[in-house]
């Protein structure tokens, strides 16, 4: 049984009108909140705010003893039947909105409570959802609306949603949100009104008439040059920034993500019979099996950090640090290397396909394999911008006619 629902009554001040407050209901799961008018009145003077109920009207605190005992048997029901539990879907279902229309906020939810139960979705894709929901309550929010019904979304519901995603910051850089990001929350939401045209929600998804606006995704890479200014300086012998330099050209040899780079334990490190040392891992974004063969070089890395102390009680290859602490050490890196561009772990990743595979003539397939893609229209990005694999493809045709 889950106990971390709460259900509490209250006044809602800012609604009186002469000396009649209305009574409200709060309920509270996983610090997400629905809020309903109870349909009683009362005053402030008659109100007990710890017991949450009428100092001198009984008839008032046995309707609020009722509205209760019906809320709990919603929740009771719902954990009975091992069904996905929202805060708004409770409310939904003691209003009746439940049983004949769909909201958007509603929907939503029940879609992310789903994925959590069904358990098929990484945590970080989870927390995207939510994150587009987030927006999506902001919007409605500055339309003054706690909801929207689903069934009358249309284009202009998407294209001011747009408009308000145009006018965010994010929360990282505190810049206006780039357009490659909000296409993702526009992403995210066509998913959910998908599945709402394939359970009969909707009759069309309104996404079909709304276009997605494209800008050029920019992939920082680090030459050969800048590379070898990197892995050549002494960085005053300071031992924190020569960890942070290990985990960095790991990723570099490997292409991974900072979280599978962190997560890596010695048996997802695999011998095959001809000696040659490859990692099987399961990425933490996609949840895609990959194989990726190991460089010499990022062999010896974990060699290196093997009889370390830490090693052996994380049980992992690479030492232990917050992504926020390794990107800070890592411009003071680049500081010391000389280099002019911002680094950050994603660098690292995209150097990786870049300078390492495929101006080194990798095929682009090869290169998405690697990579873990699910696309290969993601990989082809690296390849638009890099002039020496071009070049290189171009001198190899050359030859051979």
């Amino acid at each position: 049984m889950k106990s971390n629902i709460s259900v509490k009554f209250f006044l809602a001040t800012k609604k009186k009108k002469g000396e009649n407050v209305p009574i409200y209901l709060r309920v509270l799961f996983e610090r997400k909140k629905a809020e309903l008018f109870t349909g009683l009145n009362t005053t402030v003077k008659n109100w007990d705010p710890k017991k949450q109920r009428s100092k001198k009207d009984d008839n008032i605190s046995d309707q609020l003893v009722k509205i209760e005992s019906k809320i709990r048997d919603i929740i009771y029901l719902l954990q009975k039947e091992d069904k996905p539990i929202t805060a708004t879907i409770i409310k939904d279902i003691y209003t009746g909105k439940s049983a004949t229309e769909n909201t958007v906020i509603s929907y939503f939810e029940l879609h992310i409570a789903q994925q959590k139960k069904a358990n098929e979705l990484a945590k970080g894709s989870i927390s995207r959802y939510e994150d587009t929901l987030d927006h999506l309550k902001e919007f409605l929010k500055a339309k003054k609306q706690i909801d929207f019904p689903l069934n009358k979304i249309n284009f202009k519901f998407l294209n001011d949603f747009d408009l308000h995603l145009r006018n965010q910051l994010s929360d990282k850089s505190k810049l206006q949100l780039e357009r490659n990001t909000i296409n993702k929350h526009h992403s995210r939401f066509r998913t959910i009104l998908i599945k709402a045209v394939k359970e009969s929600q909707l009759l069309k998804n309104p996404y079909q008439d709304f276009k997605f606006k494209y800008t050029p995704s920019k992939r920082t890479f680090l030459t050969d040059a800048e590379l070898d200014r990197i892995k050549t300086n002494d960085l005053a012998n300071n031992q924190s920034l020569i960890k942070v330099r290990d985990i960095f050209l790991f990723s570099v040899y490997t292409g991974l993500r900072f979280q599978d780079a962190q997560s890596i334990t010695s048996n997802q490190i695999v011998i095959d019979k001809n000696g040659n040392a490859y990692l099987s891992i399961v990425q933490a974004k996609t949840q895609e099996a990959i194989k990726i063969p190991l460089f010499p070089a990022a062999v010896e890395i974990i060699k290196k950090y093997e009889p370390t102390g830490e090693a052996k009680i994380t049980g992992k290859v690479l030492p232990k640090i917050s992504n926020q602490k390794f990107n800070t050490y890592l411009k003071v890196i680049g500081e010391h290397a000389g280099i002019e561009k911002t680094l950050s772990h994603h660098v690292a990743r995209h150097t990786c396909a870049t300078t390492i595979l495929l101006s080194n003539e990798a095929p682009i397939e090869a290169v998405s394999k690697w990579l873990g893609h699910t696309t290969i229209r993601t990989t082809q990005i690296y390849a638009k911008i890099t002039n020496d694999y071009l070049q290189k493809v171009a001198n190899k045709i050359s030859d051979k006619i």
